[in-house]
């Protein structure tokens, strides 16, 4: 595969803290087919949801995250698939995705 120097650069993953205790509770795992570079989080206004988002910048996903059952988990609710460019960035092939 063409980027695999994806997998190892940049992550794919999610980690949840306890703030109260500053502890890493769980690592939401969100694949290395489309989520590099977990980016940006957001999280809702309400302060009584336990759920957000949060962008992929090299994928152009995004990804919900929600407590379910105890557990954090993650569904991928938007991808916006790549363009076939040349020489767009050291050797890559496909620019992430735009309108």
């Amino acid at each position: 595969m063409k980027y695999v120097f994806l997998y190892t650069e940049y992550g794919h993953s999610l980690n949840v803290w306890n703030w109260s205790s500053r502890e890493k509770i769980q690592t939401i795992d969100l694949g290395t087919s489309s989520a590099w570079m977990p980016l940006e989080t957001r999280f809702l206004h309400n302060p009584n949801e336990c759920q957000g988002f949060v962008g992929c910048a090299l994928s152009s996903t995004v990804y919900r995250f929600f407590k379910h059952e105890e557990q954090w988990v993650a569904e991928k609710v938007i991808e916006v698939k790549p363009k076939t460019v040349e020489k767009w960035w050291t050797g890559l092939t496909q620019m992430p995705g735009n309108k």
